[in-house]
């Protein structure tokens, strides 16, 4: 079972907006000063420190705008990956139905066209 303040330090580090390393530091600092709280629930750890909300809050003022930026910016690329995806697939699929369409209904794009031959009776004298 995860003790308090590991629950804690998951819920703070949730809130966070920032880089692997930068989370990493400000988690390992937040539990240093978690180890002077001992023996407290976690509604009473809350009230003593703060919601991680809040606490997450007051760390983010801390960090670099251009950091957050960019780390918001990585989390939006799978989202425009996958709409990207799906407009080509639309698209495709669009392309193949009018294709299909167009051959059920015989109406290829590209047609033959046939040669009328008139015949010509070969008699046996035509051939000597």
């Amino acid at each position: 079972m995860i003790s308090v303040k590991e629950r804690y330090i998951n819920e703070f580090s949730k809130k966070l907006i920032c880089s692997k390393r930068t989370r990493l530091k400000l988690s390992n600092g937040l539990k240093e000063e978690l180890s002077a709280y001992t023996d407290l629930s976690y509604e009473e750890l809350c009230e003593q420190i703060g919601t991680p909300d809040e606490v997450a809050s007051q760390m983010m003022e801390d960090i670099n705008q251009s950091e957050i930026k960019k780390v918001k910016q990585i989390r939006f690329m799978p989202f425009l990956l996958i709409t990207l995806l799906l407009i080509v697939l639309i698209g495709f699929l669009g392309v193949y139905y009018v294709h299909t369409k167009s051959v059920m209904r015989d109406d290829f794009y590209v047609k033959e066209e046939t040669v009328k031959t008139e015949t010509v009776k070969i008699s046996d004298g035509m051939l000597e």
